[in-house]
């Protein structure tokens, strides 16, 4: 050009982006992903310097310093699962949030606290891009790229993995008639679609796991827990220890049965912990309603369970605190793997 040689490079960065002469992405997905996880070790280390920190704090914490490294030049790479990885870190940070242990399940930690899986963002950012093309001038380079692409769809590219998501979401009307759409309502609509099949495929496998099948039985909507609001973080993690399903995992990992109570020997259940434990009567009779034990068994797991008063909340979540730790240290002394 102009006389000079041009070289010809395998990867180029251009403005924090990095291109492969392959038309791949794999390299910028990898260095979005190694950016997230560094920012996920310093807010982990805020919540450790700052354990009472407000939930709604920590998560506008985590969109600026996590999710906006993440997410950078997601409409164009977004498309070839890209989101996989982001969400994956997405669910630890929601883990962490409710202490859950790295072998839970993502998916109950994000429906505990009402977060959609970040699919549907990269999406949504993907759509919005692509609206922008189509209200550009067709002299414009990238919108006589992207005409490029739509009459060798074939050959496959961006513009044929727009089609291939919005077909897949049921939304291929929007494909064939796009021009004079508002791109924040398309949005909206791609984004309920979105949620809504990725909320059904998390109930899914919510319900296939065994030590969840309690959860499956209360959580019937998505939408974040009373608790989440009102308790502390030991609150919020007794909480969640026990709605999670996370104290099943023990017989999971080998050492003793699974369905033995750590503590007294008894057959362990739900209502076991919650009721019948003999170790931790002292903190039941402290933290407890007594009116809770005038009625049956069953009644009073559920009544005490879907409590709206506060200070029942937050007692609750103080005596499931004090019963994971004890049981943890009990475990501990047996040698069996921690959670």
């Amino acid at each position: 050009m102009n006389g000079k040689i041009i070289e010809t490079v395998k990867e180029i960065c251009y403005l924090g982006v990095t291109l492969e002469s392959t038309g791949g992405w794999a390299k910028q997905k990898a260095k979005v992903v190694a950016k997230g996880k560094q920012a996920l070790v310093a807010i982990d280390k805020c919540l450790a310097r700052m354990p009472h920190m407000r939930i709604n704090i920590l998560e506008n914490v985590y969109e600026m310093v996590c999710e906006s490294r993440m997410m950078y030049g997601a409409e164009i790479w977004g498309l070839e699962e890209g989101w996989k990885e982001v969400d994956v870190i997405h669910g630890r940070f929601c883990k962490k949030v409710l202490g859950i242990p790295r072998v839970g399940a993502n998916g109950v930690a994000e429906v505990e606290l009402g977060r959609d899986s970040r699919r549907s963002k990269v999406l949504g950012l993907v759509t919005k891009f692509w609206l922008r093309i189509l209200q550009m001038d067709r002299d414009d380079l990238v919108r006589r790229c992207y005409d490029w692409q739509v009459l060798n769809l074939k050959i496959g590219g961006w513009a044929k993995g727009v089609k291939e998501e919005l077909d897949k979401l049921g939304l291929g009307y929007i494909w064939q008639d796009p021009q004079g759409r508002s791109v924040g309502r398309t949005w909206e609509i791609l984004k309920e679609r979105c949620n809504a099949i990725e909320r059904q495929n998390v109930f899914a496998k919510i319900r296939e796991k065994r030590s969840l099948a309690l959860y499956g039985e209360m959580k019937s909507g998505w939408g974040r827990q009373g608790y989440i609001g009102c308790c502390t973080r030991v609150e919020r993690e007794g909480w969640a220890w026990f709605r999670a399903g996370i104290w099943k995992l023990r017989g999971m990992r080998g050492g003793m049965d699974g369905k033995i109570c750590p503590l007294c020997g008894a057959t362990e259940s739900e209502i076991h912990i919650l009721l019948k434990c003999t170790e931790t009567g002292r903190w039941r009779e402290q933290l407890l309603r007594n009116k809770w034990f005038t009625v049956g068994e069953e009644l009073a797991f559920k009544k005490i369970l879907s409590t709206t008063n506060d200070t029942e909340v937050r007692d609750l979540g103080k005596f499931l605190y004090k019963v994971r730790c004890k049981r943890q240290v009990k475990i501990r002394n047996l040698e069996l793997p921690l959670r």
